[in-house]
């Protein structure tokens, strides 16, 4: 799929409610595993230019996700994500909360690196609620379990 096309099909589930979206999906061909993981990775990457279409795309991705596998690894890559709208609307605490989710929801999968990845974003926002010590115990656990090089 082209840049264009993409764009195109971003724009309309953006415009759709959850069941057109998937209708949409399923008549392009798309109502799989892996969109999902595009929506949710194109969420995270325009959450702060477009966090409502990015809540939405969630939402559908979230969809995707229970009418296809129903996968561990995609809804702890959408709970991620929605950290990140939570972080950005200044709601550290629902962060926080999903970020946790995520966390347990690679470790269940044996997620190693993401896991660890997500250390990173957890120390912010135990940062960002003074809670320094927390935050310094999180950003060891991502130097311990990050890969080298």
């Amino acid at each position: 799929m082209n840049g264009q096309t993409l764009t195109a099909l971003l724009e309309q589930l953006a415009a759709t409610n959850i069941d057109q979206a998937l209708s949409l999906l399923e008549d392009a061909g798309l109502l799989q595993a892996e969109t999902a993981t595009a929506l949710t990775r194109t969420a995270l990457e325009r959450a702060e230019a477009a966090p409502q279409a990015a809540v939405h795309w969630l939402a559908v991705a979230k969809a995707v996700n229970a009418r296809t596998e129903q996968s561990r690894l995609v809804e702890a890559q959408i709970a991620y994500a929605q950290a990140r709208l939570h972080l950005l609307a200044g709601d550290a605490a629902r962060a926080e909360a999903d970020i946790r989710r995520a966390q347990a929801l690679w470790q269940r999968v044996g997620a190693t690196e993401p896991l660890a990845r997500s250390y990173l974003g957890l120390t912010q926002v135990l940062a960002m609620q003074g809670r320094y010590q927390e935050a310094e115990t999180a950003i060891q656990r991502a130097i311990v379990g990050l890969p080298v090089g």
